[in-house]
C-alpha cells in the first residue's frame, strides 16, 4: 500500500466519523444488526484475557463495550477523527498507529480483535504484515478474533485492490465518498495463520460477514 492510497482511505475516515456510530451501529438495516448479534455472541462466549488490543478500533465502539465489562483495553486507529470521537465517549489508552507496526512487545495482550479493518489491506504483503503483527502481540494462551466482509458493495467478492464508492452515505447527508478495499477470505487468514503456528479454532459466517477465533497451535 503506497502513501497516496493511504490518504485516500485516511479521508474517507476523516469524513464518515461525522455519521459512523449512527450510520453503523445505530440505525441500520436489519441485515446488519444480525451480523454485529453474530460477533456479540462470539465476544459473550469466547474466554477473553485481559489485556485486549482492539486493531481498527475507530470511534471505538467494540474498545468502550470491552472496557465496560472490565477488561484493560488498548485501541489502535489510523484516523484521529476517529479517536477523537472515542476520546469524547471517555475512552483512554487510544493510540494513533498504523496496524502493520504496533508499538508494543511480543506477547503483550491476551486477546487481540480485528473488526472490519483487514479489507484495508489493500495487497497480500499488507494482510500479512497485520497478521503477523496480531500473532507477534498475543499472548502464547491468547486469543485472536476477526470480523470483516465477505465480499464488497457491490456484492461482489473481489480479493484484489480496488476502489470503491460509498454511495449510500448520501443518506446521511454526505456526498459520494471513495476508498480502497480488498475483501479478504476466511480460507486466506487460515492459510496465513497456519503458516505461522496458529489455526482457526471457530468460525462463522452470517450474511456479508464472517468471524474467525483463532488461537496459537
Amino acid at each position: 500500500m503506497d502513501n497516496d492510497d493511504l490518504d485516500v482511505i485516511k479521508k474517507y475516515y476523516e469524513e464518515i466519523s461525522k455519521i459512523y456510530d449512527d450510520a453503523i451501529y445505530t440505525n441500520i438495516p436489519e441485515e446488519m444488526v444480525e451480523e454485529q448479534a453474530v460477533l456479540k455472541n462470539i465476544v459473550d462466549f469466547i474466554e477473553l484475557r485481559d489485556p485486549i488490543l482492539d486493531l481498527g478500533c475507530g470511534t471505538g465502539h467494540w474498545t468502550k463495550i470491552f472496557s465496560k465489562r472490565g477488561y484493560s483495553v488498548v485501541g489502535i486507529d489510523i484516523s484521529p477523527e476517529m479517536l477523537e470521537i472515542a476520546k469524547k465517549e471517555g475512552l483512554e489508552n487510544l493510540i494513533l498507529s498504523d496496524i502493520r507496526q504496533v508499538p508494543f512487545k511480543d506477547n503483550s495482550f491476551g486477546t487481540v480483535t480485528s473488526f472490519w479493518t483487514l479489507q484495508h489491506m489493500l495487497t497480500l504483503n499488507d494482510l500479512k504484515s497485520a497478521l503477523n503483527e496480531m500473532y507477534r502481540l498475543v499472548k502464547k494462551d491468547g486469543t485472536i478474533i476477526i470480523g470483516d466482509n465477505v465480499y464488497n458493495i457491490d456484492g461482489v467478492v473481489l480479493n484484489e485492490k480496488h476502489l470503491d464508492v460509498d454511495e449510500w452515505v448520501g443518506e446521511w447527508g454526505l456526498k459520494p465518498l471513495q476508498v480502497y478495499r480488498r475483501i479478504t477470505n476466511p480460507q486466506e487468514i487460515a492459510n496465513i495463520s497456519k503458516e505461522n503456528g496458529f489455526r482457526v479454532v471457530e468460525q462463522k459466517e452470517k450474511n456479508n460477514a464472517f468471524y474467525q477465533v483463532i488461537k496459537r497451535i
